[in-house]
C-alpha cells in the first residue's frame, strides 16, 4: 500500500497536470502508519523548501546587483524556419522556456541555443541584414529593409535604438529545475578605442511553479573616430508563476542609453584618397569631425509590465493504466486577463557649446549650447475575455474580446532646465541674466511667456478589439484581429490584421505563410508638436493609412524560402532635406526575399537575398541588399563543433537617409549615395559542451577594392580589426 500512496504522489507532482485528490484521506483509509510516514515526510519537504526558498532570495537579489544581460531569447517572434541545423537542446529538459502570445492566452514553448554563427553579435544585425548607421556599436540606426523596421513603438524616437532596448514583447519566461547562469563577453579593437559587451543571466526556480530571473547589458563602444563613443546600461528582471487555473507574467527593465554625437567626418577624401605623403592623417581618431566636446543624444526608458490571466473551467478524470491511481486534469474553458504597463520615456539632446561646424538651422533658445528634452509617461490598462481553443471537440476555434485605456504625460519643455530661474524674474530681469550668464538665451517677450506658461499635457485614448485564432495544429493555423479606437488623442484609428500558415504534406511540409494589414494611424504626437533649440514645429499631420500584404513559401526539405511583401502608404511621415516634416501622399513599397541555403558534405553556403523598389524619393532604399555566409562546418571528437568562413554583406549605391543628431532622426539627403562596397569577415565560431566562443577578422577587405566604406552619410565604417567572443552556460 505505501508503494501505491508514493506512486500516487509522484503522479501528483508532475508538473502544470494535475491536482492533488485528497491525498491524507486516501493514505488513512489505507493505514495509519502509512499516514504518519506521509505526514513526517510532507513537514521535512515543508522546511526544506522554507531553507531553500531563502536561500533563492539571497542569490537572486546578489545576481540582479551585477552586471546583467539581453537573454537573445524573443517574445512573440516567429521561430526562424531557416535554421536547419540541428541545435544543442538541453537534453534533460531542465529548462524551459516559452514565448506568450499578445492575449497571453496560450504559451509557445521554445529554446534557441543554436551553436552556429555565434560571431554575429552586433545587435541591429540580429535584426536586419543591411543597416544605415554611424559605424560604431552601439550607435543609432536604421534598417535599410523597409519591411524589417519597427512599428508602433509606444515612444517613436526610440526607433533608433530599437535594437539595444529590453521592451516587454523582446522577453521569453524560463521555468528551470535547476539554477541557470549565463556570462557572455566580447571584445575587439585596439585598447584606447575598443568595443566591448559583458552581459549575465541568473535564473532560478523558488518552486516548481514560481520561476525568477535577472539580467542585464553593458555595451562600450568606445569608437575608432573621435567623439563617437556609446554607453548602454540595460537591467531587467522577470518573474512568472504558473498554475492551472492562475499565471502571472511580471517585468521590470530600465534602458540607459547614450552616444557622443560628432556630426560625421568634415571632409570624406580622408577616407577615400587617403595621402600620408601630403601630410594627411590616417589614423582614424585623428580625422576631424564635425562636433566636438561633449555633444551627447540619451534615451532613458523604464518598463514596469504585469500581466496575469485566471482560467475558468472543470477537472475531469485521466485514465491511468494502474487503476488505483486517481488523476484529474484541469480543463479552461474560459481566460480572464488583465495587462498593465507602465513606461518612462524621455530623449535628451545636450551640447556643451556650440558645434564648431553646425549643420543645423539657427538656434531659437540658446546661443551656445542646447539642452533638448523630451519625455513621456504612459499607462496602459487591458482587460480581455478569451474562450479558449481545443478544450473540448466543439471549440475548434479561440476567440475574445477586449478593452485598453492608455493615460499618456508629455513633457517638452526647452527651457526645463532653467524654470526656476525664469519663474522669480520679470522679463526685462531675465533678458538681462542670460545676457551676462551662460547660457545666452534667445528670451523675447514671447519665448519668455511660453517658458513661464508651459505645463505638461495630457491625453488618453481607449481601444476595443477581438481577436479569433486557430494556434493548435499542423496543417492550418490561423489568426484574426481587430482594434477601434473610440476615444482620446488617437479616436478613429483602427487596426485589421490576420494571418494564416497552411502545411502541405504531399510535398515534402512546404509551408505557406500569408498576412493581411490595414491601418489607420494618428501621427505620434512628437512629430504633430516639438520643441527644441534648433526645430520648432506646431503641426496637423493627417493620419497616416496603410495596407501591407505579405507571402511567404517555405521548403525545408531544399533548405529554401521565398517571400514577398507589398505596402500602400497614404500620408506618409517622413523629414525632408532640412528636417523638416513632411506628408508624402501615397507612397508604394515592394519588397522580395529570397533565402537559400546549400549543403554540399561539411561545406556550408547560407544566403539571403531583399530586392526592394519605393515609388518615392521620400522614402529611399536600396534596390538589392545581400547577405551570403560560406564555411566550413564539422563536430571534432563527439564534443566540439567547429565553424570556420567568412561572410559578406552589400548593398546597391542609393541616397542614403542623412542622420541629424539634435532630433535624432534620418532624414532625406540628395548630396550622396552610399553603398557598392561589400563589406566582409572572416571567423572561426567553437561550440564545446556549455561553452560557445569565437574569433573574427572585420572588414577583412578594406582597401583591397576601394576605400568608399560610409555605413552612412560622412560616417564611415569602422576599419579592419579583430573581434573575439566567450558564451558559457553553467547549470548548477
Amino acid at each position: 500500500m505505501y508503494r501505491i500512496v508514493k506512486k500516487y504522489e509522484q503522479n501528483l507532482r508532475k508538473r502544470g497536470k494535475c491536482h492533488r485528490v485528497n491525498f491524507f484521506a486516501k493514505a488513512v483509509s489505507a493505514s495509519p502508519a502509512v499516514a504518519l510516514f506521509s505526514t513526517k515526510e510532507y513537514i521535512f519537504a515543508v522546511m526544506n523548501k522554507i531553507l531553500a526558498l531563502a536561500g533563492i532570495f539571497l542569490s537572486v537579489f546578489s545576481a540582479w546587483s551585477q552586471d546583467s544581460e539581453q537573454t537573445g531569447f524573443s517574445f512573440d517572434r516567429p521561430v526562424d524556419e531557416m535554421n536547419f541545423e540541428e541545435d544543442t537542446v538541453d537534453k534533460s529538459d531542465r529548462i524551459r522556456v516559452w514565448n506568450l502570445t499578445n492575449d497571453a492566452a496560450q504559451q509557445y514553448f521554445s529554446l534557441d541555443t543554436a551553436h552556429k554563427n555565434f560571431y554575429t553579435f552586433n545587435p541591429i544585425y540580429r535584426e536586419s541584414i543591411a543597416n544605415n548607421y554611424l559605424g560604431n556599436l552601439g550607435s543609432p540606426y536604421e534598417s535599410m529593409v523597409y519591411f524589417d523596421r519597427p512599428r508602433d513603438l509606444q515612444f517613436g524616437m526610440a526607433d533608433v535604438y530599437r535594437a539595444y532596448l529590453f521592451l516587454p514583447e523582446d522577453f521569453s519566461f524560463l521555468n528551470t529545475k535547476v539554477p541557470y547562469t549565463r556570462l557572455q563577453y566580447t571584445s575587439g579593437g585596439p585598447k584606447p578605442q575598443r568595443e566591448e559587451s559583458l552581459q549575465v543571466l541568473y535564473s532560478r526556480n523558488v518552486n516548481k511553479d514560481w520561476n525568477v530571473t535577472a539580467f542585464g547589458n553593458l555595451l562600450f563602444g568606445r569608437g575608432m573616430y573621435s567623439d563617437q563613443a556609446t554607453r548602454h546600461v540595460n537591467f531587467s528582471f522577470l518573474t512568472n508563476y504558473v498554475r492551472p487555473r492562475y499565471q502571472l507574467y511580471f517585468i521590470a527593465s530600465e534602458n540607459n542609453l547614450k552616444n557622443q554625437e560628432n556630426g560625421g567626418i568634415t571632409n570624406d577624401d580622408f577616407i577615400l584618397f587617403p595621402d600620408p605623403n601630403n601630410g594627411q592623417v590616417t589614423d582614424p581618431r585623428d580625422v576631424p569631425t564635425n562636433f566636438q566636446d561633449g555633444t551627447v543624444s540619451a534615451l532613458y526608458n523604464t518598463n514596469v509590465f504585469l500581466k496575469h490571466k485566471y482560467n475558468l473551467g472543470y477537472e475531469r478524470e485521466v485514465e491511468q493504466e494502474n487503476e488505483d491511481t486517481v488523476m484529474y486534469e484541469f480543463v479552461p474553458l474560459t481566460s480572464i486577463v488583465h495587462t498593465f504597463q507602465l513606461s518612462n520615456n524621455i530623449k535628451s539632446y545636450t551640447e556643451k557649446k556650440a558645434p564648431v561646424n553646425s549643420l543645423y538651422p539657427d538656434p531659437l533658445i540658446m546661443l551656445n549650447q542646447a539642452a533638448d528634452r523630451f519625455a513621456t509617461r504612459n499607462i496602459y490598462n487591458e482587460i480581455g475575455i478569451y474562450l479558449n481553443e481545443g478544450v473540448n471537440k466543439y471549440t475548434v476555434f479561440g476567440a475574445g474580446a477586449y478593452i485598453g485605456n492608455e493615460l499618456v504625460r508629455v513633457e517638452n519643455n526647452p527651457w526645463h532646465p532653467y524654470l526656476p530661474a525664469i519663474d522669480t524674474m520679470g522679463h526685462a530681469q531675465a533678458v538681462a541674466y542670460y545676457a551676462s550668464n551662460p547660457p545666452v538665451m534667445v528670451m523675447d517677450s514671447l519665448t519668455y511667456e511660453f517658458a513661464r506658461a508651459y505645463s505638461p499635457y495630457h491625453y488618453s485614448n481607449t481601444k476595443v478589439g477581438a481577436v479569433l485564432y486557430k494556434r493548435k495544429g499542423e496543417n492550418f493555423l490561423f489568426d484574426l484581429k481587430g482594434e477601434f479606437f473610440i476615444e482620446g488623442y488617437r479616436a478613429t484609428d483602427y487596426l485589421l490584421e490576420g494571418n494564416v500558415q497552411l502545411r502541405f504534406n504531399a510535398l515534402d511540409s512546404v509551408y505557406f505563410k500569408g498576412s493581411a494589414e490595414l491601418g489607420g494611424r494618428t501621427p505620434y504626437y512628437y512629430q504633430n508638436t516639438y520643441y527644441s533649440n534648433y526645430y520648432w514645429w506646431d503641426k496637423d499631420l493627417k493620419k497616416v493609412n496603410n495596407q501591407r500584404f505579405s507571402g511567404e513559401i517555405l521548403w525545408p526539405g531544399i533548405r529554401a524560402s521565398v517571400r514577398f511583401r507589398l505596402e500602400n502608404i497614404f500620408e506618409y511621415v517622413y523629414f525632408d532635406t532640412a528636417g523638416v516634416l513632411q506628408q508624402d501622399p501615397s507612397v508604394q513599397v515592394l519588397g522580395l526575399d529570397l533565402k537559400k541555403d546549400f549543403i554540399l558534405g561539411n561545406w556550408h553556403w547560407d544566403n539571403i537575398i531583399t530586392y526592394q523598389a519605393s515609388s518615392s524619393t521620400s522614402l529611399a532604399l536600396p534596390d538589392l541588399a545581400l547577405y551570403t555566409n560560406v564555411y566550413y562546418m564539422k563536430r571534432l571528437f563527439q564534443v566540439l563543433t567547429l565553424q570556420v568562413g567568412f561572410d559578406l554583406r552589400y548593398h546597391t549605391a542609393y541616397y542614403a537617409p542623412e542622420y541629424i543628431p539634435a532630433i535624432g532622426r534620418f532624414a532625406v539627403q540628395q548630396e550622396k549615395m552610399i553603398g557598392n562596397y561589400p563589406l566582409m569577415e572572416a571567423y572561426a565560431n567553437f561550440h564545446l559542451k556549455r561553452m560557445r566562443f569565437f574569433v573574427k577578422a572585420y572588414h577583412v577587405n578594406k582597401g583591397l577594392f576601394s576605400n568608399n566604406y560610409f555605413s552612412s552619410l560622412h560616417y564611415p565604417s569602422n576599419p579592419r580589426m579583430i573581434k573575439v567572443g566567450l558564451s558559457w552556460n553553467f547549470y548548477d
